[in-house]
């Protein structure tokens, strides 16, 4: 009896795991191993493959945003990644400063500053739990996050907001010796 039960459950279990070897990768899978080897053109297919699959969608339209960025077509990567939020792709302050980056270039100055605000705000809520590495990236982020707000501003003309960062901007960034010449042009206006 204990033969059978043991043969028995030999056979169970290679029924169970009949067909379950490393899955096949998904089209995302692939993508994402493409363009971290910086081979853009093939990266861009499969993760437009994946949308025409509608595979994971908000991570195929992220990828197609990063894979446009790369490719120096920032209205595409605009565009993706515009979609991948709408998707529900997870917030990154990354996107939103090539979202509002674009958005200046544009010349969409109030755009600019909802998606540079958008980045900061996020940078400001996860915090990085002690990453050294994570919280300097971060602070990098944030000071050019900031500081593209303030040029917004100033391209829209309105000096008192823009003044009032520049010296919210200098109490962060003390060592930023242009940012201090462009608090004193801004006192001028």
């Amino acid at each position: 009896m204990r033969r059978y039960l043991k043969i028995g459950l030999v056979l169970l279990f290679a029924f169970l795991f009949v067909g379950c070897a490393e899955p096949e990768p998904n089209e995302i899978q692939k993508a994402s191993e493409l363009l971290l080897a910086g081979n853009l053109p093939e990266a861009l297919a499969y993760f437009e493959k994946s949308v025409a699959l509608e595979e994971e969608l908000d991570l195929a339209w992220r990828g197609i945003g990063f894979v446009k960025f790369q490719m120096n077509d920032f209205e595409g990567a605009a565009l993706a990644f515009t979609t991948a939020l709408e998707q529900g792709a997870e917030e990154s302050p990354v996107i939103y400063n090539i979202l509002g980056t674009h958005a200046m270039r544009e010349l969409n100055f109030e755009g600019a500053i909802y998606y540079f605000e958008q980045g900061i705000a996020l940078i400001e809520a996860v915090g990085v739990d002690g990453d050294a590495e994570a919280e300097w990236d971060y602070q990098e982020l944030q000071q050019s996050l900031k500081h593209s707000r303030i040029v917004a501003y100033e391209r829209m003309f309105r000096w008192e907001r823009a003044r009032e960062l520049i010296e919210e901007y200098i109490m962060l960034y003390p060592d930023d010796a242009e940012a201090k010449r462009e608090a004193e042009f801004l006192r001028t206006r």
